[in-house]
């Protein structure tokens, strides 16, 4: 029995003991707390020596005679165990001959079974493709989710307002509800490099680092055009297979911002403003040589950069700079395979020439779900 469990059976007997004891057996039921006190204090005794063992190793004492990788027993080890460079070594192993059996050698038997064919990847590695994530600002605010196959999503397009019932008059009209669906169709973002096998040859997190921080960048700044597009793309009034995107057309002004911000629903709470960084830079202008006469040109909204938009002075009449809106509840991103970015590795195809193919893949369906949830800006005629 473990600690948890001693501490509930002892829990239970006091309670027997506090009761009606006809025909309990009082004797044997002391000689069982007894033996589980004991058996309680054993393992605060080895719970009180592994403390203290280390906390002497953390403060330098002891002699390292020789290092090894432990099988694991739990998953809080198996973590533990893929975060070694051991694991690192095997995992870029893995992905260049695509064998898991030497990745799987380092877990306990007792890990869970690897599916579809994958191994378990380092937590470095998960934590590099999160870092691509988050380090593009736009699609770190987009909400994901992850259901196999399309995704169909509903969007009211009108609905009637409630009324007031006087007591005693007749019922009320019923709603007039109109929807609309989106359907989320997933295709797959590819980017691909060759290197060189002098490049391969290099191991564990050099070579990670080299493949993942290229491909996955590339791929998420795809997926952040992507939503753009489909921003830019969807019509300015609700239909049965899309939501409105509101416009203006304004030149660069103080109120642009604003201006744009009041075409958006109700339901828009997140607000951001998308822009080119060149684009914020000429608003700071108007901003600083308008002086005191102008308050923040920025209506204190998060800006967003991105260059799916041309900045202010590069586009053309009627084209789109800016777009306002709430992306975390105007778009969905579905990965119907999950959000990691996978890689396939090609050796053969110009191994006269020393180079391997690598390809990175990651399988989404992005679009529009709501109205009104975005406007875009329109650069005006001079």
């Amino acid at each position: 029995m473990n600690r948890e469990q001693i501490i509930a059976r002892l829990n239970e007997i006091r309670s027997l003991l506090g009761g009606d004891l006809t025909n309990v057996d009082v004797e044997a039921l002391q000689n069982e707390v007894n033996d589980l006190n004991a058996e309680l204090a054993t393992i605060e005794q080895r719970t009180a020596a592994a403390r203290e063992l280390r906390e002497r190793i953390a403060n330098g004492g002891g002699t390292v005679i020789a290092t090894s990788v432990t099988p694991a027993s739990t998953p809080a080890n198996n973590v533990e165990t893929r975060n070694t460079q051991e694991y690192m070594e095997a995992y870029a192993r893995y992905i260049i001959s695509g064998d898991p059996a030497e990745c799987r050698s380092l877990l306990s038997v007792n890990a869970p079974a690897a599916q579809n064919g994958q191994v378990e990847v380092p937590d470095y590695v998960e934590d590099r493709i999160r870092t691509a994530w988050e380090n593009d600002q736009l699609m770190r605010y987009i909400s994901r989710s992850f259901v196999p196959g399309n995704l169909k999503i509903g969007f009211e397009i009108s609905g009637s307002e409630a009324v007031i019932h006087e007591e005693g008059t007749d019922a009320p009209n019923e709603e007039n509800l109109t929807l609309g669906y989106v359907t989320l169709v997933p295709k797959s973002i590819k980017k691909w490099i060759r290197i060189s096998d002098e490049v391969m040859d290099l191991r564990g997190q050099a070579f990670i680092d080299y493949v993942y921080d290229e491909l996955a960048y590339r791929i998420v700044q795809k997926a952040a055009a992507i939503v753009i597009a489909a921003i830019l793309a969807a019509p300015q009034t609700s239909r049965a297979n899309g939501p409105a995107v509101a416009s203006v057309t304004s030149a660069l002004n103080a109120a642009t911002i604003v201006t744009a911000e009041g075409e958006l629903s109700a339901e828009a709470t997140n607000v951001v403003a998308i822009m080119h960084r060149k684009t914020r830079s000429a608003l700071k202008a108007i901003q600083a040589s308008s002086g005191s006469n102008v308050g923040d040109v920025f209506d204190d909204l998060p800006v967003v950069y991105t260059e799916a938009l041309p900045a202010y002075a590069a586009a053309t009449n009627g084209q789109a700079y800016m777009i306002v809106g709430d992306l975390s509840d105007g778009v969905r991103a579905n990965f119907p395979n999950g959000d990691e970015i996978r890689f396939k590795f090609d050796d053969l195809t110009e191994a006269e020439a020393d180079m391997v193919k690598v390809v990175g893949r990651m399988y989404a369906g992005i679009g529009v779900v709501a109205p009104l949830r975005f406007c875009k800006v329109l650069k005006a005629a001079s």
